[in-house]
């Protein structure tokens, strides 16, 4: 999703499997969202999510989230110290019809704030996300189709293909390398291969509940036509993030 990636999906069930609630702060150098950046400079983007709500595992499961980005600092007619977007998620996973095998349908509501630079101020635009992922021996390979329902985004499509291995390095220490390449198949405009990246991560348990993880992201530029130079186009090519989670 802008966030919520395909093994980060799958990290999140994993990791939430004996809890019912996830509670996210991420501190990063830049904003970037598939491969467009929308903040050069410092942000800060809390998450929180909840899954299981009562269902029976044999019935899949479901699981529902908030996410938001706060810049500091103003960008193009982007305004600093606010709310830029705060994003509205679910998402039901289908019960497992093979180990390692994640399926899901998920709807994604994206809202914009005063100067956020994406959009007018108390507007919004949706999209509904198809995931499929599978995972052996630490390592994963998924697909990500994302279709536009409403607001600004029109009908437009989005699809991202997803790598990644992860692994545990001792008992509190693991970490894991990603890599995403993005098409798009906007209303208007060319179609094309829109960005390509490629990060690694660390993530130490301090306990049961809490934890912290770092991460620093290559991101680049595909197609010009499709993603062009420029204000909240290709600017900012690495972004690293430190950040704190809970488990409850």
């Amino acid at each position: 999703m802008k966030r919520i990636m395909i093994p980060l999906a799958t990290c999140l069930i994993a990791s939430m499997a004996s809890a019912e609630v996830s509670l996210t702060t991420d501190f990063a150098s830049a904003y970037v969202f598939r491969g467009a950046t929308l903040n050069d400079s410092f942000v800060v983007q809390p998450g929180f999510a909840a899954t299981g709500l009562g269902l029976p595992e044999k019935y899949g499961m479901v699981l529902f989230g908030v996410w938001g980005n706060y810049t500091l600092s103003d960008y193009g007619s982007s305004e600093g110290s606010n709310f830029s977007e705060i994003d509205w998620y679910g998402a039901y996973y289908l019960p497992s019809l093979a180990t390692g095998l994640n399926l899901s349908i998920g709807y994604t509501e994206y809202t914009y704030g005063s100067g956020s630079g994406v959009n007018v101020s108390g507007t919004s635009e949706a999209e509904v996300n198809l995931e499929a992922a599978y995972e052996i021996a630490g390592a994963s390979i998924g697909i990500r189709y994302n279709q536009g329902v409403g607001g600004v985004v029109g009908t437009s499509a989005y699809t991202e293909l997803t790598l990644g291995y992860g692994a545990s390095f001792t008992t509190n220490l693991s970490g894991s390398v990603t890599a995403h390449v993005g098409y798009a198949a906007p209303d208007a405009g060319p179609s094309g291969f829109q960005m390509y990246d490629i990060g690694g991560s660390l993530l130490y348990a301090l306990n049961e509940m809490w934890g912290v993880n770092a991460s620093l992201t290559y991101i680049g530029q595909g197609d010009e036509d499709v993603l062009p130079d420029g204000l909240y186009g290709y600017d900012v090519n690495f972004v690293g993030k430190i950040g704190l989670s809970c488990a409850l």
